[in-house]
């Protein structure tokens, strides 16, 4: 039996990975003080991918013009969203990772 885990196997994650941790400084969390959108260089095109209107409307969850204005006031430097987009980003991944990619039933 195989088992899934969170261990980051490409080397752009582990990467990003790395940087959010030394931008998290003490606080243990990824976004903590300096927020999601000083982290924001690393995480962009992430973003851009995972929470854009045609994956938003792929998975049928969120409605991609709830989150256009967030993603904008993000991209323009306003931190007032940034914990909704984490929420929103992860979510994203957690699909990918454990719904898209999950291992066939035992």
């Amino acid at each position: 039996m195989a088992v899934r885990t969170l261990v980051p196997t490409d080397s752009v994650e582990v990467g990003l990975l790395r940087n959010l941790a030394n931008a998290s400084g003490d606080k243990g969390h990824a976004v903590g003080t300096f927020g999601l959108c000083s982290a924001l260089g690393i995480w962009h095109q992430m973003i851009e991918d995972c929470l854009s209107p045609d994956a938003l409307k792929k998975r049928g969850l969120i409605r991609p013009d709830a989150v256009a204005p967030m993603m904008k006031s993000l991209f323009e430097g306003s931190s007032a969203y940034q914990y909704r987009l984490w929420l929103l980003l992860w979510l994203e991944l957690w699909y990918r990772n454990w719904v898209d990619d999950a291992p066939a039933a035992i």
